[in-house]
Parts: structure tokens; C-alpha cells; sequence
């Protein structure tokens, strides 16, 4: 049996929640199964993405605290979202735009990718989705 978006990203969540140094191995690797979806599985990882995203407030994330939910969120973004842009951008942008435009936590979200190994072309259109904005 398939994971699914919601699983996906419940596993993650909890893999983030830990320090990196303390992760329990099978913590460790269900959490680090975003990453290799979004290499290999990418519609899936977006979904999953889009949960993670979506399971906190505005509030939580539009705030100067250090939330949990900034904390998870930009790990998401620098990681699993990072690696999709990357491997798989030019399918995907048009899709991260859409929900940037419709969910002002994405737009938090795209704030927090780094360019890395992401096109210029694509990485112009998350700067832009983003509102040039980096975290």
C-alpha cells in the first residue's frame, strides 16, 4: 500500500520536529521519504508538500516568533520543495505559482527556497511568486 499525501507529510513533520542530530533512524527514514519523492515521484511530493504547508496558521507563520510552524516550513522548503524545483521545476512552477498566488503560507513557503541547483529561469519565477522576498 501507497502512502498518501496527508501520511507523507505527517511523517515528515514529525522527521522535522527533531533535532537533527537526535532523529531516531525509523523517524529518520520516513521522514526522508519527501526527498526522494520529490526526485522521483513529484506529483506526489507536491501534494504532500501542499499539506505540510497547509496543516499551520497564517498566524503562525506571518509572526516574528519562532514558531513551530516557521521552523517546519522552512525546513520544507529548503528541502523537499527545493529538490522538486530543482529536479522538476519547469513541470511544476506554473503549479507553485497558482497556489502562491491562492495561499499566502506558499508564498511564506517560497521565501524560504534557496536557489541551489534550480534553473535561473525557474528560480526567476519563484523569486517573483515569492514577492522577492528570502528568509
Amino acid at each position: 500500500m501507497h502512502p498518501t499525501p496527508h501520511q507523507i507529510a505527517a511523517c515528515w513533520i514529525r522527521y522535522a520536529r527533531y533535532d537533527p542530530r537526535a532523529v531516531p533512524d525509523r523517524v529518520f527514514q520516513r521522514g526522508w521519504l519527501l526527498i526522494e519523492l520529490a526526485r522521483l515521484h513529484p506529483a506526489l511530493a507536491w501534494e504532500a508538500i501542499k499539506c505540510i504547508v497547509g496543516y499551520y496558521t497564517e498566524e503562525e507563520l506571518f509572526t516574528e516568533a519562532a514558531t513551530e510552524a516557521r521552523r517546519i516550513v522552512a525546513n520544507t522548503a529548503a528541502g523537499p520543495l527545493e529538490t522538486l524545483l530543482a529536479a522538476h521545476g519547469v513541470a511544476f512552477i506554473e503549479a507553485v505559482e497558482a497556489d502562491a498566488r491562492r495561499d499566502r503560507r506558499m508564498l511564506w513557503a517560497l521565501g524560504c527556497v534557496w536557489q541551489n541547483s534550480i534553473s535561473d529561469d525557474v528560480w526567476m519565477r519563484v523569486q517573483r511568486a515569492a514577492g522577492h522576498v528570502s528568509r
